[in-house]
């Protein structure tokens, strides 16, 4: 199940600052950092319901503003200030060992081998393009800024994708407990691991597609097959129940038709596209009534920006050979 073996690098997905998820729900804990009032509300003017002391963990059930919806030990529900609190880890992982997050169908390991000090991340499942992984070090709140993500290809099976999350070579890597967290929805993780010596660090995510993103679908398997460029055309099959995804980053700003075809004309194919987030952002079932191929025509795309393009078929219920194009709009 788990294939995190030798990479190759594909693409650039993207580069920048960290990505984050904000919410009005959550389910994490977080620890009292000193005594401090709980309140009725998410506001100073409200009532003092309680106190907590330093070291006390408090259930996070949701988030408003800058107040945080908590749940005490005891089973008492309040409102704290989130600036009085510092996110905790859930859970504290063993190094090599496999941890099961049953809450989000996501297997979590940390890996420690020798060599210069460095760290990153690697991202697999069916579910990757769903899941956001940020990392920190240690006694730090913010998030390590990400350099970049290059989606990569496992070289013992073909047709196999995983993303591969790296950090500027300039980032210090010191000593202690470090804590990633990664969020699908409204659903946020943080697990800590320690380190207590140098090495390369690799940290493991594989999330399957039981988890239930939001957004209806009966597909069955849904495989990330490779890399597309304007002016290219890919054949291609796929089962009842199966979908493929192509990664597709524009070279500038640019407009371009994007279309599923079949000869025999029977195929009843379903286009979908995606940002790099996993966004749903355009879909065509049927070009015009009567006519079962799909296309997006028109569909603006600028410089440097990546696209993930699906193909499937119509409430995923159908099976068939399909040839996938994107072209320069005319």
């Amino acid at each position: 199940m788990h294939k995190f073996f030798g990479i190759l690098s594909v693409c650039l997905l993207w580069g920048g600052a960290a990505l984050a998820q904000d919410g009005s729900s959550a389910s994490f804990t977080v620890v009292v950092n000193s005594n401090a009032n709980l309140r009725s509300c998410a506001g100073t003017t409200c009532d003092v319901v309680g106190q907590v002391a330093a070291g006390d963990v408090l259930e996070v059930l949701g988030t408003e503003e800058d107040w945080y919806h908590i749940r005490t030990e005891a089973g008492d529900e309040a409102y704290i200030a989130n600036f009085l609190v510092t996110r905790g880890p859930d859970e504290i992982l063993t190094l090599e060992e496999w941890y099961q997050d049953e809450e989000t169908d996501c297997e979590v390991q940390i890996s420690n081998d020798r060599g210069d000090m460095d760290m990153y991340i690697l991202i697999a499942g069916e579910n990757q393009d769903n899941v956001v992984v940020d990392l920190y070090r240690p006694n730090e709140t913010r998030a390590l800024p990400v350099a970049g993500q290059n989606l990569a290809e496992f070289i013992d099976s073909e047709g196999e994708f995983y993303i591969y999350q790296y950090y500027s070579w300039s980032i210090g890597w010191p000593l202690g407990m470090y804590n990633i967290e990664y969020a699908i929805d409204d659903v946020t993780r943080r697990l800590g691991f320690e380190v207590s010596e140098r090495g390369e660090y690799t940290v493991r995510v594989y999330c399957s597609m039981n988890w239930e993103s939001g957004s209806e679908s009966n597909a069955s398997v849904i495989t990330m097959s490779g890399v597309i460029s304007v002016g290219d055309s890919i054949e291609g099959e796929i089962a009842e129940g199966e979908r493929r995804q192509y990664i597709l980053t524009a070279d500038s700003d640019m407009t371009v038709n994007i279309a599923i075809t079949d000869p025999t004309g029977d195929f009843d194919s379903f286009l979908r596209v995606y940002n790099d987030r996993g966004d749903l952002i355009d879909q065509n079932d049927d070009i015009e009534r009567g006519q079962l191929n799909s296309l997006l025509e028109g569909f603006e795309l600028a410089a440097g920006a990546t696209i993930i393009i699906e193909v499937g078929a119509y409430e995923d219920a159908s099976a068939g050979s399909f040839t996938l194009s994107v072209l320069p709009a005319e």
